[in-house]
């Protein structure tokens, strides 16, 4: 795979790359020598790393224990087929926390084109999203805590200020908040979803 300089707008020029175009794949892709290239061409292979993506959000109507299991069952399905490790808190006035990690692509896709998209809650907002070096919760596919009220207020205040979210592109995980939501599941054993 390869872009050439002379036939698309993506190359930015000989200002920019001196007339040098760049070939972008990913790990999954064949990957080709800078030797297979058409000349003037050359190769960047950029791997995706590990991501992480948390939000925050409000359920529209109340989710019982089977409504609640039925999810947990489902998202714990998706993201073992997909490698991706998660945690998710509630709170038993239906609000929700949730932190995903995996390949970018595949976690913002799930994000905005999914979770985000879905009529069920509402005031979904990210909370932080960025590159990580490794997974904070790797053994799970979808670890589950119940939260009360403060505890989920304690979470967000180690978060970004909602006004700063409204402006910024993307807020990045805070490591503070990243460390309270490890020591809060690390405190809390692992509850049955009935309240």
């Amino acid at each position: 795979m390869y872009i050439h300089p002379e036939t698309n707008p993506v190359c930015l020029g000989q200002a920019a790359y001196q007339g040098r175009c760049v070939a972008s794949l990913t790990k999954n892709a064949a990957l080709a020598s800078e030797s297979t290239l058409p000349v003037g061409c050359h190769l960047l292979v950029t791997v995706m790393g590990l991501y992480h993506l948390l939000y925050h959000s409000q359920a529209l109507q109340p989710f019982d224990t089977p409504a609640l299991t039925a999810l947990l069952h489902q998202a714990r399905a998706f993201n073992r087929e997909h490698h991706l490790s998660a945690c998710w808190l509630h709170t038993p006035d239906n609000r929700f926390f949730q932190i995903l990690e995996g390949e970018e692509a595949v976690v913002r896709t799930l994000y905005y084109d999914h979770i985000a998209a879905d009529p069920r809650h509402h005031k979904c907002r990210l909370v932080g999203a960025g590159a990580c070096a490794e997974r904070s919760f790797a053994d799970w596919n979808m670890g589950f805590r119940v939260a009360n009220a403060a505890e989920l207020h304690a979470l967000l205040a180690a978060g970004p200020p909602p006004e700063l979210v409204l402006f910024a592109p993307q807020p990045r995980v805070r490591p503070e908040l990243l460390k309270r939501l490890l020591d809060f599941v690390g405190d809390h054993e692992s509850e049955d979803i009935d309240y």
